[in-house]
């Protein structure tokens, strides 16, 4: 999971940018975004608050106004490439981000509980998923998972 914290006042369009290599494909659909490359295949979902009612998904591929989805290995050389955008109208402060998940794993549902925003970040992510539900606790302060608990019957280790 990926989640950026913005402390501030007031309303404000929140946009948080993944930009890709230059191979990748990304397609948007209702609920989540799925990119694939030549050796890899995932699927991102956006974080929605609860006071959040809609998250915008766009995959941007060599824009030039404004300029966006372009890779630049050297100087004078450019080619495109996928940036992934969500973006959300939110009431400062607020979060935004989104949940990284391999392709093969269809998630229909998940929900992450988090601490009060300007505290260490103690998070508790659930996710409903065809293949098994899986809930993951992590404290920032370890920057490690430090507990996970599988449902009986989840046969796929690797999450």
């Amino acid at each position: 999971m990926v989640l950026d914290e913005v402390i501030g006042e007031g309303r404000h369009t929140m946009e948080s940018l993944v930009h890709f290599v230059p191979n990748a494909i990304c397609r948007v659909d209702a609920e989540h975004v799925e990119v694939s490359t030549d050796s890899a295949k995932m699927r991102l979902y956006p974080y929605r608050d609860h006071s959040v009612s809609a998250c915008r998904m766009t995959c941007t591929r060599g824009q030039n106004n404004p300029i966006q989805g372009w890779y630049a290995s050297r100087f004078g050389e450019r080619t495109p490439n996928e940036v992934l955008s969500f973006s959300s109208d939110l009431s400062l402060p607020a979060r935004i981000g989104y949940l990284i998940a391999p392709a093969s794993r269809e998630i229909t549902s998940w929900d992450a509980q988090l601490s009060d925003i300007g505290k260490p970040i103690h998070a508790e992510i659930s996710l409903s998923s065809p293949q098994g539900d899986l809930f993951e606790r992590f404290d920032v302060r370890i920057a490690t998972s430090v507990e996970s608990i599988r449902e009986p019957g989840d046969r796929d280790s690797q999450g």
